[in-house]
């Protein structure tokens, strides 16, 4: 039998998400290369007459803009320095890859959230069976693969798993064991972490997910209040690791008061301080990606202590943006949350169920994102960004989709 043309298309793009979105935390090189196939693919498509950038950029403009504006800031300030070293930009310039990776996604036929998910179990199950491996063969007591970061690592995790969950409980009952199987292994690779900055995003956006599908109501949110601090407590004394991470997490706090810096919190709060400096010395453009320079400047100055001495970034997103870009980093900061999140909430006032959910998924994934990003700089590294635009063309390409058929319905 012969496969159409579009069924080969549709082969091809399924298949390439694959290695991204299910294989992209196992497989080293996965993600970044098949994103790049994507967008060509997403390219091409201007070449048969389907020309999916202009919807692209008339309905989600904002998004568009959230998606390109960090790259492009960065790639501006590199211009400005007469800074060669593109690797600063690279990665942030991997989010704009989402945008053909739309047009991509919109060409098919087949594709959409609804089957695409799928690939999220694959991708949360991998990442613990392989995690546990990787772990173990590096001598780590956190769940990683050999070739990440256990925050981002942990970070996608959730990110998959709740976005799963949000589409799939209550389609049927196969589907809800499944989200619910699928939550449960996403919560055994958080805690295997210890990254203390997932466990505090899986609080806001569990409050999230609970609140969207329940509704509000000021009974079920003291209800929460009660029962947070509960399970947090009854967890606490249960777990030798988490006491551990809360007291050490505690000791290192105190400790940075009294001048020892070199702990995981207490650099985190120098780098922070540090960021403050910057921004207030530097207050328009920052000091641009390379902030080695400056931090060492900082610690011949007596400000920050010699374990961040040569930090190649301040460990928060929000801070490195106002260092090295000034007040522009933190307009692209707000651009970019703003606009990657306001089509989800948009969605979320549609009367098709299914629009919703994308747009509950939407609004998670910007949760979790903003809280992890003040412990890490998420998408700082390429495979990341690549892995999260992917992701995102997936939810918008599939919202399109949704509110097309509708019109065309109507």
């Amino acid at each position: 039998m012969f496969f159409s043309k579009d069924q080969i298309y549709d082969l091809l793009v399924g298949l390439l998400l694959f290695f991204i979105l299910a294989m992209g935390f196992v497989w080293r090189g996965s993600a970044p290369a098949a994103s790049l196939l994507l967008a060509l693919l997403g390219f091409g498509t201007l070449f048969v007459g389907r020309n999916y950038f202009k919807p692209c950029w008339d309905l989600y403009k904002p998004w568009v803009i959230g998606m390109s504006a960090l790259g492009l800031a960065i790639l501006v300030r590199l211009l400005i320095d007469l800074n060669p070293r593109t690797s600063y930009a690279d990665s942030a310039t991997r989010l704009m890859v989402a945008i053909p990776v739309f047009a991509a996604i919109c060409c098919s036929r087949r594709l959409s959230f609804h089957n695409i998910r799928w690939m999220l179990p694959v991708a949360v199950l991998s990442m613990l069976l392989f995690g546990i491996s990787g772990a173990e063969q590096v001598g780590d007591d956190r769940i990683h693969t050999a070739f990440t970061n256990t925050i981002p690592f942990a970070a996608f995790c959730l990110l998959f798993a709740v976005s799963f969950f949000i589409y799939s409980f209550g389609r049927s009952r196969l589907d809800s064991l499944f989200s619910v199987m699928v939550a449960l292994v996403a919560v055994t690779v958080i805690y295997l972490s210890q990254a203390r900055g997932v466990w505090i995003a899986t609080l806001a956006v569990l409050a999230y997910v609970i609140f969207s599908h329940l509704g509000f109501s000021w009974k079920k949110l003291c209800l929460m209040v009660v029962a947070i601090p509960v399970i947090l407590i009854a967890v606490y004394h249960q777990s030798p690791m988490v006491q551990y991470r809360v007291h050490k997490a505690t000791a290192e706090y105190s400790e940075y008061f009294a001048g020892k810096k070199d702990g995981s919190v207490s650099m985190r709060m120098d780098m922070a301080s540090a960021s403050y400096h910057i921004y207030t010395e530097h207050p328009v453009f920052g000091v641009g990606r390379d902030i080695v320079p400056t931090m060492q400047d900082l610690y011949h100055r007596g400000i920050v202590g010699k374990a961040v001495s040569d930090a190649v970034d301040t460990h928060a997103e929000l801070f490195y943006n106002a260092a090295s870009l000034g007040t522009v980093g933190l307009l692209v900061y707000v651009m970019f949350y703003f606009g990657v999140t306001l089509p989800y909430v948009r969605a979320l006032k549609s009367s098709l169920p299914d629009i919703v959910k994308i747009g509950r998924a939407g609004v998670a994934g910007s949760i979790v994102f903003f809280f992890v990003g003040f412990t890490h700089i998420t998408l700082g590294l390429v495979m990341y960004a690549s892995i999260y635009a992917v992701f995102q063309a997936v939810l918008l390409a599939s919202l399109y989709k949704l509110s097309t058929a509708i019109s065309d319905s109507n």
